[in-house]
Formats: C-alpha cells, sequence, structure tokens
C-alpha cells in the first residue's frame, strides 16, 4: 500500500489567476475608450437607414417600376411606391418608421425633395410633383445624436448606399 505517494491536483495558481486578471484588465482598458467614444445606437439606426434605401432600390428593380425613400419629419421615414403607396418596412412591420435614441435627420443635401427615389434600373433620382430629375451629385444623409453623426453617402449614377460614422 502506496500511503505516502502524492497526488497531483490540477488547476490554476494564485500567480496564474493573478496575470490573468491582469492581461484581461490592460485589454479592457484599450477598449474602452473607443467604446464609449462610439454611439452604437447611431451607427445602428444609420445602417438600417441604409438597409432600407437599398430595399426601395432592390424593390424598384425586381418589380421595374419606381419606388422612393422619403424623409417625413426630423425622426420619421417611409418607402413608397411611386404612386404614393406605402411599403410596409420589413423589419419593423410599419409603412413609417420612427428613428430610435433622439436620433434626427441632419440637413440633407443634393435631395431637394427631402426624398431618394430609383427607377426600374435602380438609377437614383429626385422627383417633384411634375419631374423626375437624376440624381445630379453625390446625396447626403446625415444621422445625428447629442455630438455625433453619421453620414449616409448615395453616389448618384450606381445608387450605391455607404454609411461612414
Amino acid at each position: 500500500m502506496d500511503v505516502f505517494r502524492h497526488h497531483r491536483v490540477s488547476g490554476f495558481t494564485i500567480a496564474e489567476f493573478i496575470v490573468v486578471i491582469i492581461i484581461v484588465g490592460i485589454m479592457a482598458a484599450m477598449a474602452l475608450p473607443r467604446w464609449i467614444g462610439s454611439d452604437t445606437g447611431l451607427n445602428a439606426q444609420a445602417e438600417a437607414l441604409a438597409a432600407d434605401i437599398r430595399f426601395a432600390q432592390s424593390l424598384a428593380m425586381t418589380q421595374a417600376t419606381h419606388y422612393r425613400s422619403t424623409v417625413l419629419s426630423g425622426n420619421t421615414y417611409n418607402t413608397t411606391h411611386a404612386s404614393g403607396t406605402p411599403v410596409l418596412n420589413p423589419t419593423k412591420g410599419t409603412a413609417t418608421v420612427t428613428l430610435n435614441d433622439s436620433v434626427v435627420f441632419g440637413t440633407l443635401t443634393g435631395l431637394p425633395s427631402n426624398l431618394i427615389a430609383f427607377d426600374g434600373q435602380g438609377v437614383p433620382y429626385t422627383d417633384s410633383a411634375a419631374t423626375t430629375t437624376p440624381l445630379a451629385t453625390t446625396a447626403t444623409i446625415p444621422l445625428t445624436v447629442s455630438s455625433s453623426t453619421c453620414t449616409l453617402q448615395i453616389t448618384q449614377a450606381t445608387g450605391k448606399v455607404s454609411v461612414s460614422c
């Protein structure tokens, strides 16, 4: 009988545990300023709006007809058929979308009627009651909350939608 045999117990020593805690603390200290400096709600709203504009463009191309996204107020927008018939937002389930978390639209540039429309080929344009005008320059749609801003850009001719925050 081997009563005095030592059994090896596996696990962490207190020194190893402290080293891991120090490394995690250093990584958190490096990541925290970036996390605090970014507004994830604003970023998410900008990406959601970009997706909704792309959705209008996709509808226009797949159905070979005109669709548009319109800014209705300081924090609401919708997507409609060219006839004015509202389209339900696929993620919200409503025709009119309200931005969350105190996010509001800034001054739109290149969109005189506060809307971006797409023809059956996905080409962007602006329109008024009587005319259809191709997008002359890259249009911008700023979203702001507090002192943070994200900007959507819609390229003329192609209708490419990009977001920069």
